[in-house]
């Protein structure tokens, strides 16, 4: 299966989600199991999710089935 997390609240005006909160979103997913995730929306203008925070979130250096 595939997660899409969201990166803004569509419930409260479309506040932006706290790139720290989406990095933990990930890793709790990534503890579980979860190989397949992604966020939406990336509005790169603004740098929301700042990328700097949530690439460890997104990588595959941490992969074990590439090691």
């Amino acid at each position: 299966p595939l997660f899409e997390l969201q990166s803004v609240r569509w419930d409260q005006a479309n506040k932006p989600v706290d790139s720290e909160t989406l990095l933990q979103q990930m890793r709790l997913l990534s503890s579980k199991g979860v190989r397949s995730m992604g966020y939406y929306p990336d509005d790169f203008f603004k740098n929301h999710p700042d990328i700097n925070i949530v690439k460890e979130g997104i990588s595959m250096q941490d992969e074990p089935f590439l090691k």
